[in-house]
């Protein structure tokens, strides 16, 4: 598993950097390595260093009308990121490292299949983008996944979601918690309920 050290980061004028939040996820393949590849890729990016890693949990696939029901868990994170780019210069370095770990190409893509890698933007700062289907922030479905609200709520609690006007803990209490397991380096610990208010 990734060791990530915040010594090794390239520290920029922070009067230029913008907070970015991004959802990590893996469910083919080696798993852990794809996301330690994510992160490690984050750390290249021009202009950008990576803040926080959250903890990274094993969760079942979501299920619905669509999406097969045979689809491998997921590792899911979130990682903290400040950069000088703009979210659609970012956007386009985040499918850059997917293509690179080895995931179609996005017009090749199904929408609910399984992916080696994963990086969806969550939130800019406090800004609400709205580019169609290219790009749109908050996250719109980020408020409906608890693997992705529990690792942000690990690293972010008090972050405030600016179209819901409340917090990531607040959001995270009123989901219903998602059977899960913490995961680290191979070994799973159970998320129980109340640990998922940390």
């Amino acid at each position: 598993m990734l060791t990530f050290d915040l010594r090794h980061t390239n520290h920029k004028n922070v009067m230029l950097m913008t907070d970015y939040y991004l959802a990590i996820g893996s469910n083919l393949g080696n798993r852990q390595a794809h996301l330690d590849f994510a992160i490690e890729q984050l750390t290249e990016i021009d202009t950008s260093d990576v803040i926080t890693v959250s903890p990274i949990y094993e969760t079942e696939p979501i299920s619905g009308d669509g999406i097969p029901d045979d689809l491998p868990s997921f590792l899911n994170g979130v990682v903290h990121i400040k950069s000088s780019l703009t979210p659609l210069i970012l956007l386009n370095e985040l499918q850059r490292i997917e293509t690179e770990a080895g995931r179609p190409p996005k017009k090749d893509r199904a929408f609910w299949g399984s992916r080696t890698l994963d990086i969806d933007m969550l939130l800019v700062e406090d800004l609400v983008i709205d580019k169609g289907p290219e790009l749109i922030i908050p996250h719109p479905r980020m408020c409906e996944r608890w693997f992705v609200l529990k690792p942000l709520a690990d690293i972010a609690p008090d972050l405030i979601h600016p179209t819901r006007n409340t917090t990531i803990r607040t959001l995270l209490a009123q989901l219903d918690h998602q059977p899960a397991s913490r995961y680290s380096g191979g070994r799973q610990t159970d998320s129980s309920p109340d640990q998922q208010h940390d």
